[in-house]
């Protein structure tokens, strides 16, 4: 039993019991005095003798004997440990009280500061939105405020030096979200992916980036997996793999990004003068919009699904000829997370029940682990 655990039984144990308690230890001092000694006989003898002068003697020596040890106060002050300082008998039960818990908050504290303390040396494993700032390799992860950035100690060794080395330019690719955070947060990026890194900023100093403390992962259509991980300043996106051979892209965005890439790539999509719009539809809350390009003559199908608090745009677009369009785009977000969703090489014209699968959950590591 641990110091906190003792301390919080004795302040909940019955004030009965303690009485119970005080009492027997009283009836055996009580006994222990009445207990005749073999010294008491002989003077009992010598009395029949000389009752005066065996009165005298009886009385000397009880007055002279020493009484029973007694514990003093109760129970509850005995020290089990040498190095806890118990409240005295001459405090009142409400002192003990407040003593015992501050003790235990006391504690308390302390042992969550160390856990913090551990917890943050290695990674920034701090709980939801709490500010961090990591120092790994010869760089520093930061959170506060302003959001989130990776500082170098010299970044001049690092900016306008980008080598190649990732199959997406500007991006850093991995092979999973879990070797992405590991990677970064634990000082483990290559020379060239710090180059990468350096020119995600343009003034060379803010370095915006992701919070690693709060990753995302997608949700997907059963057969659909994970090929990769692309990262690039405060956004990452996956690169995924359905089981007919079809392919997609689920990317993470701030909301600055999703609104600005929602307006150009959709609200102003056929404002360009490479489009000529040439028929507008609607049919069942479907917008169909018939378009030429340089390329091709196209149509797009638009509308909106609603599940719970989310609420997905799709865009589907089609060759003129074809009933399977050849890319559905979603714009996907629940308030508080902003994604897109950009779905290639489709067998067939997803059914809305399959698109809202698609969704992003928090990324938590435990789930990933191998047993």
């Amino acid at each position: 039993m641990n110091k906190r655990d003792w301390n919080e039984s004795l302040n909940n144990i019955a004030p009965e019991l303690v009485e119970e308690h005080i009492l027997e230890m009283e009836k055996i001092a009580a006994n222990s005095r009445k207990k005749p000694t073999l010294w008491l006989r002989y003077i009992a003898v010598a009395a029949a003798v000389c009752l005066v002068f065996g009165t005298a003697m009886l009385m000397t020596i009880f007055n002279s004997a020493d009484d029973p040890v007694i514990p003093e106060g109760d129970f509850l002050t005995t020290d089990f440990d040498s190095n806890i300082e118990y409240p005295s008998d001459t405090e009142s039960g409400e002192e003990k009280t407040t003593n015992s818990e501050t003790e235990s908050t006391e504690e308390t504290t302390a042992n969550s500061e160390t856990d913090s303390t551990e917890e943050t040396t290695e990674t920034p494993e701090t709980e939801n939105n709490e500010p961090y700032e990591i120092k790994v390799d010869d760089y520093t992860l930061l959170k506060n405020e302003n959001g989130c950035y990776l500082t170098f100690d010299d970044i001049s060794k690092y900016k306008n030096n980008s080598s190649s080395g990732s199959m997406v330019v500007g991006d850093i690719t991995f092979k999973s979200i879990k070797e992405f955070k590991d990677t970064v947060t634990k000082g483990l990026l290559e020379d060239w992916q710090k180059s990468i890194v350096a020119d995600f900023s343009s003034n060379g100093v803010d370095i915006q980036t992701c919070d690693f403390n709060n990753l995302y992962e997608p949700t997907m259509p059963q057969g659909s997996t994970v090929a990769e991980v692309y990262w690039k300043g405060d956004a990452y996106s996956y690169y995924v793999k359905m089981s007919d051979e079809s392919f997609g892209y689920v990317r993470y965005h701030t909301k600055d990004i999703y609104e600005r890439k929602y307006q150009q790539e959709y609200v102003e999509y056929f404002d360009k003068d490479t489009v000529t719009i040439t028929g507008l539809e609607r049919i069942d809350e479907k917008e169909i919009i018939h378009y030429k390009t340089s390329m091709a003559s196209l149509y797009n199908v638009r509308y909106t699904l609603t599940s719970g608090d989310k609420a997905l745009t799709v865009d589907k677009r089609y060759y003129s000829s074809d009933d399977i369009p050849n890319r559905v785009t979603l714009y996907c977000t629940d308030g508080i997370l902003y994604y897109t969703v950009m779905l290639h090489s489709l067998k067939e014209d997803p059914t809305d029940e399959w698109l809202l699968q698609f969704g992003l959950k928090r990324y938590v590591e435990n789930d990933h682990e191998v047993m």
